[in-house]
């Protein structure tokens, strides 16, 4: 994928987007899921080698750009919080395993040791229920996300999915973001509605939430899916994406985190809080 710079009233967003190795699994004789990761801490070090200006260019202001020079400097202290704060139940349900524990608990603030124990995201869609009847096409796009690990930065995500080629979406079932709260190690679930955010490429939903919540927990894990249809004589061909998009800095970038479909295009959506745009790029097409 290619660097996308998108422009949006009030503030700018930027969509980076990157290669990243895929992989597709069979689930249960559905169509085949496309899995993506994304290291919170290796992305923000690779955001941080690059200049001032380069950074710029993107749209970054110079606050942010101090945030992202920061990061490193917030992971350490996140970590050392950690230490101090939480027991080992507490990072097991966190999602950190035991290995990483133990560098958490003697961490010497080595990269190594930080991408080890960095809040790692995985990202998965797959489509289910295809059926066709005479010219109607219909399906079902599902996507999920889930965080092993607590991550540095802590403002509002989002989370969407999108589809092209003329299929509208005829249901948005409600997001579920799940919640994990480290005092009382208990799950927590909050519905959000998905909005659609107009666009001529494709029609989407996501949902802007908040990933942390006092009393609730950290947010790690979420599901959507929405139905589709399309009346057409043309062969059941669905372009699909979805992305998640980690805020950078208070009322200001995500990082949009987007998957590649079948290796040969993606699909992107990206927004703050103010407003919302897509990033639609060549789609990959499923038959």
């Amino acid at each position: 994928m290619s660097n996308k710079l998108m422009s949006v009233f009030c503030a700018f967003l930027i969509a980076i987007s990157f290669s990243i190795p895929v992989l597709a699994e069979e689930k249960n004789g559905n169509d085949s899921i496309t899995t993506v990761t994304f290291n919170e801490y290796d992305y923000y070090i690779h955001l941080s080698k690059q200049s001032d200006k380069s950074l710029e260019s993107n749209g970054f202001s110079k606050l942010e750009i101090q945030e992202i020079r920061n990061f490193e400097d917030k992971f350490h202290e996140h970590v050392e919080y950690m230490n101090q704060s939480y027991s080992d139940e507490q990072l097991v349900g966190l999602g950190y395993t035991k290995e990483q524990i133990q560098l958490i608990r003697n961490f010497d603030g080595s990269t190594e040791s930080s991408k080890a124990i960095a809040a790692t995201m995985t990202l998965n869609i797959w489509l289910t229920n295809k059926s066709t009847s005479g010219s109607n096409r219909t399906a079902t796009v599902n996507y999920n996300y889930s965080w092993s690990g607590e991550t540095t930065v802590r403002l509002n995500d989002t989370f969407g999915a999108i589809v092209g080629n003329g299929y509208t979406v005829s249901q948005y079932h409600s997001t579920s973001i799940q919640y994990y709260d480290q005092n009382r190690m208990t799950w927590n679930t909050v519905s959000y509605s998905p909005q659609n955010a107009p666009s001529s490429l494709g029609n989407n939903g996501y949902v802007k939430f908040p990933v942390f919540i006092y009393n609730t927990g950290v947010a790690m894990k979420g599901n959507g899916s929405m139905n589709i249809y399309k009346n057409t004589i043309d062969i059941f061909s669905v372009p699909y994406g979805v992305s998640y998009g980690h805020q950078v800095y208070a009322g200001g970038y995500s990082i949009s985190v987007g998957l590649n479909i079948g290796g040969v295009g993606s699909v992107g959506v990206s927004y703050t809080p103010s407003s919302s745009v897509n990033n639609y790029q060549e789609t990959g097409v499923f038959t």
